[in-house]
């Protein structure tokens, strides 16, 4: 405030829109106010001249000094302070001055209820007749209201004390230049610069969107799930939770269904779990997901990849499955680990299989062969098994199969020795020859009771090459093919040995099962005599002579005699038992003719019979030997005898002595 300015003087200065003037009572007559200015004047100060104020402009009334009122105060005394402040001024809303309300409906401003009937506002009574608005007291000769201290209700200074300072006028409003609107910034060729604020908005958005994405990389990202629930199943399997773990895993994949951590994971925790069969059903889904993936994904997840196709071994028992697992992971991985599991269920697949299925099962081994060359275990089956297919085929003489086996094999299969099979099969081929030509040539004259055709058979060389290649103690042939259960007629060479000699014997006649059963011959030639031989003519059964039957043997002696001797009766397992008819037929012409006699054997024993002969001559005879039977010849005084030792058996030739 101007220190040199009389605060009694008016302040006439023009305000500016919207400020508030405050008169004194003899400020009166002020000039025209502005357009929404406020005026406030005493009672006494209006003239009819001042309705004419500009418009917008308010006018508050207030009553006279407190001077005029009553008597001039006393000198000293203090005058009333001016409590009249300015008010700056302010943006007003719906077009009024600022700090001021509008015209409410009733003509008086907002907020301010209009004149009541008697002049005063509404709500408020009109001056009393002392002057004092009605219901309150008049100033009193101190200038306050009656029955009110003056000066702010303080008492006045006694004893001449000094007077109060006088009221500061209230500050004139500054003066607002108006402002001149700036120019709009341009760019060099002329156009207008474009504001930064869609600029710094965005920089604020994305400063924000980054500390959201922060905190929600933080937390709330699937990674940062997935790491929550792997950690809560592998806390579960360490604590052997596994049914917790399996929750805890599925829930990873529920958020990442290609992580092959928790794949493994939930394979392990079922299998703990005992639940084999939902394990196997996720592995079978795991690996169509694990197959799926590029290369560099699988190579970034390789040691994973590698321990998964490893729970092959906890889920499959069949190494079909364990091959087609491990081959899978191998051909991802190429990991060594793989490779051996997958060479070993090679190996244990091919070591399961037949050797009738030779061809897969040597295809196994080589499979196992073609990821390790020099692996034991498949060598050494693989040779077995090639050596046990040629034997088959040897034995089964299909000489033609195996020399086949051998044109397949031998170029991939070094190991084994297949030239000795060659020079076999050429040896079996002239053998098979062999034998069929005499087994043929046997059949033939035997069915037609040819024996002595048979003596030029037997001992002859295809005879004697059949019997020194047999394989035992028989060889029997059938034109229709022969195996053990063979049954039919078929033709046998068979050998044997006696107390009195050893060879072997020809065999045609009725088989059952491979066995000698039903009717049957025997033919066999005779050692010691001029082209001797002896038949067997009769039943059979479990492959030996029983039933009745008779046997002939044919002898040439020196003097070209020839002996027919037939000894007919019943027989077990090649043994007489029972009585038995023998006849001698004789062509000599001094002695000839048929001689007959009978015994009584039991298993092959008959006893002595001289006592029962005192006229006949026994004495070429010795005494350990027995005389079981004589036959004599009607009209002929020649008669024979026949005897044996006593450890020898009467039978049928090579099955008795």
């Amino acid at each position: 405030m101007d220190e040199n300015k009389n605060p009694e003087s008016r302040y006439d200065v023009d305000e500016e829109e919207g400020a508030t003037t405050v008169l004194r009572a003899m400020d009166a007559e002020t000039d025209d106010e502005e357009e929404g200015a406020t005026t406030v004047l005493c009672a006494e100060d209006m003239t009819p001249e001042d309705d004419d104020d500009t418009e917008g402009a308010t006018t508050v009334l207030t009553g006279p000094e407190p001077a005029m009122m009553g008597a001039a105060p006393a000198p000293g005394a203090p005058q009333f302070e001016d409590k009249t402040q300015m008010l700056p001024p302010q943006g007003a809303p719906m077009g009024m001055p600022m700090g001021q309300m509008p015209n409410g409906p009733m003509g008086a401003p907002m907020g301010q209820m209009p004149n009541g009937p008697m002049g005063a506002p509404m709500g408020q009574m009109q001056n009393g007749p002392m002057g004092a608005p009605m219901g309150q007291m008049p100033n009193g000769s101190m200038g306050a209201p009656m029955g009110m201290m003056p000066n702010n209700g303080q008492m006045p200074p006694m004893n001449g004390g000094k007077p109060p300072k006088a009221p500061k006028p209230p500050k004139a409003p500054k003066e607002k230049k108006p402002k001149v609107p700036k120019q709009p910034k341009v760019n060099k060729d002329g156009s207008p610069k474009k504001k930064k604020t869609g600029l710094i908005v965005a920089i604020c958005v994305v400063v924000v969107l980054a500390l959201g994405a922060g905190a929600y990389f933080l937390f709330f990202t699937p990674e940062k799930r997935y790491e929550r629930k792997m950690d809560v199943a592998e806390k579960a399997m360490t604590d052997s939770n596994y049914e917790e773990a399996v929750t805890a895993y599925e829930a990873a994949l529920g958020i990442f269904d290609d992580r092959v951590p928790a794949m493994n994971g939930l394979l392990s925790a079922q299998i703990s779990a005992g639940e084999s069969d939902g394990a196997r059903e996720n592995f079978t889904e795991f690996r169509t997901t694990i197959t799926g993936f590029d290369a560099d994904k699988v190579t970034e997840n390789s040691e994973d990849i590698v321990a998964f196709y490893e729970y092959a071994d906890d889920l499959y028992s069949d190494t079909d499955s364990l091959i087609d697992a491990y081959k899978e992971g191998y051909n991802l991985t190429n990991d060594n680990g793989l490779k051996k599991n997958l060479v070993t269920a090679y190996v244990d697949r091919a070591d399961a299989m037949d050797n009738s299925d030779y061809e897969n099962k040597i295809a196994a081994y080589g499979d196992a062969l073609d990821l390790d060359s020099t692996n034991e275990s498949a060598l050494s089956g693989r040779k077995a098994c090639a050596y046990a297919v040629l034997d088959d085929m040897m034995d089964a003489q299909q000489y033609d199969q195996a020399e086949s086996f051998i044109n397949t094999y031998a170029d991939s299969m070094s190991d084994v020795d297949f030239s000795s099979y060659t020079e076999k099969i050429e040896s079996e081929r002239a053998l098979m020859t062999a034998r069929h030509d005499l087994m043929e040539q046997v059949i033939s004259l035997m069915s037609a009771s040819d024996y002595a055709g048979m003596m030029d058979v037997d001992g002859s060389d295809n005879a004697s090459t059949v019997v020194a290649n047999m394989d035992g103690d028989s060889y029997v042939y059938a034109t229709d093919g022969y195996d053990s259960s063979y049954t039919g007629k078929a033709a046998g060479v068979y050998t044997y040995s006696t107390l009195l000699s050893s060879g072997y014997y020809f065999y045609y006649g009725d088989y059952e099962n491979g066995v000698r059963s039903g009717q049957g011959t025997m033919f066999v030639k005779m050692d010691g005599y001029n082209q001797a031989y002896l038949v067997y003519e009769g039943a059979w059964s479990n492959d030996k002579p029983n039933g009745a039957g008779t046997e002939t043997s044919v002898n040439e002696d020196a003097g070209d005699e020839l002996v027919t001797v037939t000894r007919s009766g019943n027989l077990v397992d090649g043994l007489f038992d029972g009585e038995v008819t023998v006849s001698l037929v004789s062509n000599d012409e001094e002695y000839g003719g048929t001689y007959t006699g009978t015994y009584t054997a039991s298993n092959g024993d008959a006893p002595d019979i001289r006592e029962n002969y005192p006229d006949l001559d026994f004495s070429d005879v010795s005494e350990d030997k027995t005389v079981y039977v004589v036959l004599e010849c009607d009209g002929s005084p020649m008669y024979w005898h026949f005897s044996k030792g006593s450890a020898a058996k009467l039978g049928i030739h090579t099955f008795g002595n």
